[in-house]
Parts: C-alpha cells; structure tokens; sequence
C-alpha cells in the first residue's frame, strides 16, 4: 500500500514473518537485504517526506509572521490613539432657526465645513468607574 501526500507518493513499509525469521515488506511485498540497504541509502522516501514538512513548516510559518505582524499593526493602532478622543458626531449651533444640529456623519460634517459653517468635533467620553458608596440610577446594591 503507497500513501499519496500531495504529489509524491510515499511507501509503506512493514515488518512481517516468513518461516523463522522476520521479513521487511515494502507495500506489502517482500523485500531482499540488498532492497532494503537500497531503500535505506538512497532516501528517496525520506526526501519526499522531509520536502512535504518543508512545505507545511514554511506555511505555518508564513501563516506565524501574518498574525504576528497584524498584532503588532493592531498593537501600534493603539498606542497612536491612546490619549486621543476619536469624534463619534459634529455640532453645528448655527443650523436653521438658530437651531443646534448634529450629524454622525463625518462627511455631512466636511460638507458644512466646505459651506464655511463652524462645526465642532464630538468625542466620547470615557465613562468612569463608579466609586463605592456613589449612588447612580440603575445601580443596585
């Protein structure tokens, strides 16, 4: 019996036993001492097989370096925008009717903007942890 991996084909080797000594089989047919000192030096299967862990090694490890890289853009990411407030709306106080308007939309907000209107970034703000003894609405105790 012959393993297929990929393109190359791999024999099965095996021990089996004939009158009263053991025989060394190759796919199931049994091999003579000089077969098995061929088999042994010429490596044919042994390279076959090294050249298959060769080919899952190296994407393992292509697939290693992307995450590895990813983690550390992700990482990198972070750190720029520690500190930093990222606006989630604008205002502009001066709409229709003297009106207050707000947009989630950066590109409505860069639209008022071209217009020449005063428009003000809106950040989220951190929301703090609540002290022992602090009473809040929906906190139960």
């Amino acid at each position: 019996m012959t393993t297929t991996t990929g393109a190359a084909a791999l024999p099965q080797f095996s021990e089996g036993v004939v009158f009263d000594g053991s025989a060394i089989l190759r796919d199931g047919i049994m091999m003579t001492v000089g077969e098995i000192l061929e088999a042994l030096t010429s490596g044919a299967a042994a390279e076959a097989r090294v050249n298959k862990l060769e080919r899952e090694n190296e994407h393992a490890r292509k697939l290693h370096s992307e995450y590895w890289h990813n983690m550390r853009q992700a990482q990198i990411e972070r750190e720029e925008l520690k500190g930093k407030q990222i606006p989630v709306a604008w205002l502009h106080d001066r709409g229709l009717l003297g009106m207050k308007v707000v947009t989630l939309s950066e590109v409505v907000a860069n639209s008022w903007r071209e217009k020449g209107w005063e428009v003000t970034a809106l950040a989220e703000v951190a929301s703090m942890p609540a002290k022992d003894g602090d009473k809040s609405e929906g906190a139960s105790k």
